[in-house]
């Protein structure tokens, strides 16, 4: 465990990726060790140039994070599949996931994570797909019941996957446009990580590889 902290420190450092997920404690430990690794460097005779000293590591806000859809108080995952939603999986089978979502035994939609995770959890996916307020969709299902929520957020799914799936596909159909953009990206992240480690080099005394 300790050689994959340092390890994703120094990725988090090569690659001055500092944004890291509220909550996310793995990711939270590699930029405390990433940070402690900087200041280190940077102290014994300079080892690291000012301008990395002075990385900030800021912790993002994300708008949910989403609970199992058969056990609503565990987040998903890909150890539970059952009540995960996958982007790639067959369409029909995350509808069915949605439609067979566990809520409780009373009618009412309304956002209690506490007396109602199940409901609270359909509705912060609807949120996010739909860009609408919480508040806003308990006032639009007021009267409504939950086979009316899972339906509408069945609907958003298909929305949001199906293009998504469609343009997977594309690319895993074309081969040179695959490898043509995962070498634009690898460019795009060398770039930041060749500066930082000429940076490093040069202030060691290293010669480069």
């Amino acid at each position: 465990m300790i050689v994959i902290g340092l390890l994703s420190a120094w990725f988090f450092v090569r690659y001055q990726a500092l944004k890291i997920e509220r909550g996310r404690k793995r990711d939270a430990d590699a930029y405390s060790i990433g940070k402690a690794l900087v200041s280190y460097m940077h102290k014994h005779n300079g080892a690291i140039p000012p301008s990395l000293s002075d990385l900030e590591f800021e912790h993002v806000d994300v708008d949910v994070s989403p609970f199992q859809l058969l056990q609503p108080g565990a987040k998903m995952s890909k150890s539970s599949p059952g009540g995960s939603l996958d982007l790639l999986a067959p369409i029909k089978g995350s509808v069915k996931k949605i439609k067979s979502a566990v809520t409780d035994a009373e009618r009412e939609i309304r956002y209690d994570e506490a007396a109602k995770p199940g409901v609270s959890n359909l509705l912060s996916l609807l949120s996010v797909f739909t860009g609408t307020p919480i508040p806003t969709l308990e006032k639009q299902y007021e009267g409504k019941g939950y086979g009316d929520l899972k339906g509408d957020l069945a609907d958003v799914w298909v929305a949001f996957v199906e293009p998504l799936q469609a343009r997977v596909a594309d690319y895993l159909n074309d081969q040179g446009e695959l490898d043509k953009v995962l070498a634009s990206g690898a460019v795009r992240a060398r770039v930041v990580a060749d500066a930082t480690v000429a940076a490093v080099y040069d202030k060691v005394g290293l010669l480069p590889g």
